[in-house]
């Protein structure tokens, strides 16, 4: 896999673990909202309000990631991994 994949596939798990968090935090508002009578705010209008606070303002470069994991990797190929 080349290195710039690897920055896509780390933010498409950050995207997915974002979406599985808020959807039971939004079923809950929906719930509620019905109850009360009240305005339900769309799933995606949430989403993106939590996205927008929720990532980091500057994302790691591929290379700055396997530097991060080097140690490691150096580690594992000592054990004979």
């Amino acid at each position: 896999m080349p290195l710039s994949a690897l920055g896509d596939l780390l933010s498409f798990a950050a995207r997915i673990e974002i979406e599985q968090q808020t959807r039971p935090l939004w079923i809950a508002h929906y719930v509620i909202s019905k109850i009360n009578g009240t305005e339900t705010i769309p799933y995606e209008d949430m989403l993106a309000g939590v996205k927008t606070t929720a990532e980091p303002t500057r994302t790691k470069t591929p290379e700055e990631i396997m530097s991060d994991f080097a140690p490691i990797i150096a580690a594992d190929k000592m054990r004979g991994g």
